[in-house]
């Protein structure tokens, strides 16, 4: 966390005299005496009254590219911005240099979900004196209805529905309800357990499915997929604990094990791989701002002597669009070392094919939604086709996932789609499965469902 913004002294915007903007002093940092004194004023008339807080994304960014004074200016101008909202009485209180409240008098939660959206607009616009990208928000909102509520319960009621608002992604608002401290507590709960997962042997294992060489009917690669066996709830999904570890920072750890699981595992595979075999490894955003991925990547393919070449990192097309300054460059140097990079789930962001080819990238692997598309109708066909002709005169391998259905394989062929991935060709399964089929590469047998 970086040192916190400048407080902005208190003051009454003369164009806007129903914002007050409340500064807090070192000695309480939290704001909690400035919002208790808002609540009180509040709560002399019958009235329901909503805190709003709100959790500044983006300031590292400016800190590492504008400095800090450039991050404290933005806080302070974000600030100024809701002070200026035209809401009647309402309170905007500095928590920390990452996050201010707003006490709403009289507003009902329909209401105070309304001016979180416009919070989130406001804080998203352009601010001046900042190269890097805007800054975004997520908001957590708070009732206190009739009985008098204490600020500093308010206030966790209120980061609870930020945090789960954040599990949405930037420009979320999510409302406190009673659920959302309980879907917090499992969160944190299997966060910790996760954790200990990391640090010992046996609960955190990989699967692997394969990818086909479509024409002739070959494995050519896996992607390793982390699963974890947990001693009291059984195998977890997941869709429960990667969320988890990327809202936790346990990503960076779970990623580093992962890489080194996958890598252990192909070099016990190398007398059976030979050439045109890659290992496909997932990779997150937040580790792709790792100052060490390249050493941590370097460091396990030379450990288990495995060749650079055999590797092919896979980063989603929207982790990629989000992906900060440094990303890009340790990319690039990871080629130039002999990695490959794909990019995972090709047509769920907004990226476009001429972007591609400006980025350090080998493979494109189609999201499920276009590789269903190839069999829909006439017309999706023709756009499928076009899509494919344009990726390979850019020179892209092209992988087709999510692959189900016999027709889908047929069209994919026609249109010259060499690889594809799916439950029709071979579900996510252990080692010894990939190890089966290498050794029948090379024999004409088809792998099953095919």
């Amino acid at each position: 966390m970086g040192a916190a913004a400048p407080r902005p002294e208190h003051h009454v915007d003369p164009g806007e005299p129903n914002v007050t903007t409340t500064p807090v002093s070192g000695a309480d940092w939290d704001g909690a005496p400035a919002i208790a004194a808002a609540l009180a004023h509040a709560a002399e008339r019958p009235q329901p009254t909503a805190l709003l807080v709100v959790g500044l994304l983006g300031l590292d960014a400016v800190r590492g590219i504008d400095g800090r004074a450039a991050a404290a200016a933005a806080v302070a101008e974000v600030r100024a911005r809701l002070a200026g909202l035209d809401a009647e009485g309402v309170t905007v209180v500095p928590l920390d240099a990452d996050s201010i409240a707003l006490v709403c008098p009289g507003h009902d939660q329909h209401e105070a979900i309304r001016l979180a959206e416009r919070v989130v607009e406001v804080v998203g616009a352009p601010i001046d004196g900042t190269r890097s990208a805007r800054l975004s928000a997520n908001v957590g909102v708070a009732m206190a209805i009739a009985a008098p509520v204490g600020a500093e319960a308010l206030v966790r009621d209120a980061d609870t529905a930020l945090v789960a608002a954040a599990s949405r992604g930037p420009g979320s608002v999510e409302a406190f309800g009673p659920g959302l401290r309980d879907g917090l507590a499992a969160r944190m709960g299997t966060a910790v357990d996760l954790a200990e997962a990391l640090a010992k042997e046996g609960e955190l294992f990989l699967s692997y499915q394969p990818v086909f060489d479509l024409e002739h009917d070959t494995i050519v690669g896996a992607e390793a997929l982390v699963r974890w066996r947990h001693p009291q709830r059984g195998v977890v999904s997941p869709a429960d604990f990667i969320p988890v570890a990327e809202q936790t920072g346990l990503i960076a750890d779970l990623g580093c094990w992962v890489l080194d699981a996958a890598v252990s595992q192909l070099s016990q595979w190398q007398r059976l791989v030979g050439t045109g075999f890659r290992l496909h490894v997932n990779l997150s955003p937040l580790e792709m701002r790792q100052p060490r991925l390249v050493a941590q990547v370097v460091d396990a393919l030379d450990r288990h002597g495995v060749p650079a070449e055999q590797l092919l990192l896979e980063i989603t097309e929207t982790g990629l669009m989000t992906a900060d300054d440094g990303s890009v460059p340790r990319l690039e140097e990871l080629r130039e070392i002999g990695v490959a990079l794909g990019i995972d789930d090709f047509g769920t962001g907004y990226s476009s094919i001429s972007y591609l080819r400006e980025l350090p990238v080998d493979m494109v692997k189609l999201d499920r939604s276009l590789t269903s598309l190839v069999a829909a109708s006439p017309d999706e066909y023709a756009l499928t086709r076009a899509i494919f002709g344009l990726m390979r005169s850019s020179g892209l391998e092209i992988v087709a996932e999510g692959i189900e259905e016999h027709v889908q394989v047929a069209h994919l062929r026609a249109i010259r789609c060499r690889y594809g991935q799916g439950y029709l060709l071979a579900r996510p399964a252990g080692p010894e499965v990939v190890a089966a089929l290498l050794a029948r590469r090379g024999q004409g047998s088809r792998p099953s469902g095919m």
